[in-house]
């Protein structure tokens, strides 16, 4: 064996006795350390308080604007839709008229 393969074979086996030494050296405990923290409060809505009746109104209040926001939504998109379909239906209809005038 030459020199430098000697050194490699002398420090892993350096190496190995120091992890035998460090792991026959070590304490085990059968011990966990865990941090106790208490349960998170529920949301203020959900314990009764008479702190939540105005919290419900705001929610209240808010679902009704929504509301009123998407019935008007819809009633646009209705006008838009019977908009289209007369015209579609005026253009078909000028097209026919087109057609048996350019027959005759």
């Amino acid at each position: 064996m030459d020199r430098q393969k000697m050194q490699r074979v002398i420090t892993a086996l350096a190496l190995a006795a120091g992890g035998v030494l460090v792991g026959a050296n070590l304490t085990t405990t059968k011990i966990a350390n865990a941090e106790v923290r208490p349960a998170p409060e529920p949301p203020a809505f959900q314990t009764g308080d008479q702190m939540s009746l105005p919290i419900l109104r705001e929610m209240s209040l808010t679902l009704r604007q929504i509301d009123g926001r998407l019935a008007r939504l819809e009633t646009v998109a209705q006008k838009v839709q019977m908009t289209q379909a007369r015209s579609a239906v005026r253009s078909a209809t000028t097209a026919t008229v087109d057609e048996t005038e350019a027959a005759q």
